[in-house]
């Protein structure tokens, strides 16, 4: 289950950093949750925690400020973000 989360921590980040092609200096972070399918809890490893800058990653593991599904293997899971400055994604 560790692995899972801190792969899943790693793929999130991965998502939201989107960076213009235009201008590399500019980091974008979601504001806000649209949808998502499920989370450990309400509080620690809730859909929240995806938000804002990254505070788990370059590290991985079992974090409580990081969102995990519900289930480590149960179903496809997914997270629907939004962004106040949306951008295309180049890198």
């Amino acid at each position: 289950m560790k692995k899972i989360r801190g792969f899943t921590i790693y793929f999130l980040t991965l998502i939201f950093l989107c960076i213009t092609s235009s201008d590399f200096a500019q980091i974008r972070y979601a504001d806000s949750v649209i949808a998502y399918s499920s989370e450990y809890s309400s509080g620690s490893y809730s859909v929240q925690q995806i938000l804002g800058a990254p505070d788990a990653y370059p590290s991985y593991g079992d974090f409580y400020y990081a969102w995990a599904s519900l289930t480590s293997d149960g179903q496809r899971e997914f997270v629907e973000l939004y962004y106040n400055n949306p951008a295309p994604v180049s890198s």
